[in-house]
């Protein structure tokens, strides 16, 4: 027993001498000479956690556990070593025993609720927080965990006010300030963001994460050449964080400079970025959709000019878009989840930079008209023009609140002498009472090419920032498009058209939340139509 405290001492000592693989070796060596030795396990354990060895140390908490199994420092310990391997659920059983052996324990039910978001379980661990902040209400940093979860759960009013009360007790602390802006920002609030996140420079000028939330609050505020350099700043102190650049690439695209917007918006991916290879002649391009339908339909124009450069083309999109998708030109075969043999893989959102962002030929997807057909006889046949209406979009997208419309305040648009149709196949609850006048055509099964094929029969859409607007402008379909006041990036500023989609008219907000005056103006340019 003697020889493996010595081996350990001598091994801590080769750490403090910067030997740290003699040290991990030493520790090893240490735990294998006391294999009983319950303490010294878990010493070796957290020492070899500290030099970042967590599988080492898990093999020492493994063998304290065998002599104590049921000790609740062996056990936490170990669930931490399990949760820096990225193995979540063995952690959270391991650190849920715990729980069951501490109940009333606050550091057992904040570690808990922290494996619990690991394990995309937000609501329960939100509880394990709840819990730990009543038992410790005067210990900030549970405060803070409490209040970032809330953020997760898109509570931010919730979490100004956890925020709040770990800043009563730990004023100063640069973080925490930080992280009140991101609530405030949250919450519309980008003014006092702004101050919070200025508050926060001012304690640690270096904070790279505030200032890129700072240039996202000075981006809202439309103050761009501000938010830039705020961008830039942290690029300079986080060079190897790619949301960063990302953020900045976004209001670069806002701004309308390609060339640097897409370049920054390229670490999105996980390098090496790749160059566009050349040349194609010969060669099979897997094409691959990423993050919304929207987008997928946005850049799927690309697909024809990989084709031009010789290539045979393999196309993945998530499956309410492969009916639409087989109208798209230039595709050679749509596929499925698999990946197919093929040369080269390129998402369609890295398309513009290879191509230098040349918006391509439009209208390039079409309606099936045996389709069109089929929806046209569900339609009315008054004779009156039809419109086609989105009013909300995705209710899980992080921007709803800004880009959707309810529907009593939609309705207004109801009134004039024409059919309006519902492109949307979702209604939320609270949108049903203002149905009425509105024809829902039937949403079972309908797919992006049933969309499409209703969109034909239209002689106008008229919807918000959805995958709709991308759908009718893709196929050259007159689309009025509703903008909240800041704008995806997509849109651009202060124009009513689109170099995107030449059929496409753009209504914006000129003031934060103001869709009344957005729709008494969509309701006169309808009322011109007839």
């Amino acid at each position: 027993m003697d020889k493996a405290v010595a081996a350990m001492q001598a091994a801590m000592r080769k750490a403090e001498q910067g030997d740290q693989p003699g040290a991990v070796a030493g520790l090893s060596r240490a735990a294998a000479m006391a294999p009983r030795d319950a303490r010294l396990q878990v010493q070796c354990g957290n020492f070899l956690r500290q030099m970042q060895r967590p599988a080492e140390a898990l093999i020492c908490f493994d063998r304290a556990g065998v002599v104590v199994p049921d000790n609740p420092a062996v056990l936490g310990n170990r669930a931490i070593a399990l949760a820096e391997l990225g193995r979540h659920q063995e952690a959270f059983a391991s650190i849920d025993r715990v729980a069951r052996l501490l109940p009333d324990d606050p550091n057992t039910l904040v570690n808990r609720g922290s494996m619990l978001v690991q394990l995309g379980r937000l609501t329960e661990a939100l509880a394990d927080y709840d819990r730990a902040a009543a038992l410790r209400p005067d210990q900030a940093p549970i405060h803070v965990n409490r209040a970032n979860l809330l953020m997760d759960l898109r509570r931010p009013a919730e979490a100004l006010a956890a925020y709040d009360r770990a800043l009563a007790l730990r004023p100063n602390h640069p973080a925490t300030i930080a992280d009140r802006g991101n609530a405030l920002l949250g919450l519309d609030r980008p003014a006092e963001a702004l101050a919070a996140y200025d508050a926060a420079l001012q304690r640690d000028p270096n904070n790279a994460h505030a200032l890129d939330h700072r240039g996202k609050a000075l981006q809202t505020l439309g103050r761009f050449e501000e938010a830039l350099h705020s961008y830039d700043m942290a690029v300079r102190l986080g060079p190897n964080v790619p949301g960063f650049r990302v953020h900045r690439g976004l209001c670069r695209l806002l701004l309308g400079d390609f060339e640097n917007g897409w370049r920054d918006y390229e670490h999105r991916r996980p390098p090496p970025h790749r160059p566009w290879p050349e040349p194609l002649v010969g060669k099979t391009v897997l094409l691959t959709a990423e993050q919304g339908l929207g987008d997928a339909i946005m850049f799927a124009r690309y697909a024809a000019m990989v084709k031009a450069r010789g290539a045979t083309v393999l196309l993945r999109v998530p499956p309410p878009l492969v009916r639409l998708m087989a109208t798209l030109p230039g595709v050679d075969r749509l596929v499925t989840a698999e990946d197919p043999d093929h040369d080269f893989a390129c998402p369609l959102m890295s398309l513009p930079l290879a191509f230098g962002t040349e918006p391509g030929t439009v209208p390039y997807l079409s309606a099936d008209p045996a389709l069109i057909a089929l929806w046209a006889d569900r339609l009315p046949t008054s004779g009156r023009r039809k419109v086609g209406v989105v009013w909300s979009g995705n209710a899980d997208h992080p921007n709803d609140r800004n880009r959707s419309i309810p529907l009593a305040s939609f309705a207004r648009l109801i009134e004039g002498d024409a059919d309006f149709v519902a492109l949307q196949t979702d209604v939320r609850p609270a949108d049903e009472p203002a149905l009425r006048d509105i024809l829902m055509p039937d949403a079972e099964d309908r797919d992006f090419a049933d969309t499409a094929a209703l969109i034909a029969s239209m002689d106008v859409v008229v919807t918000v920032d959805t995958s709709v607007a991308h759908l009718a402008g893709a196929l050259g379909k007159p689309v009025w498009i509703l903008l909240a006041h800041e704008p995806d990036w997509r849109w651009m500023l202060g124009r009513e058209d689109s170099p995107w989609y030449p059929s496409a008219r753009l209504f914006r907000q000129s003031q934060p939340g103001d869709w009344d005056s957005v729709l008494d103006r969509v309701a006169a340019a309808l009322a011109s139509l007839a």
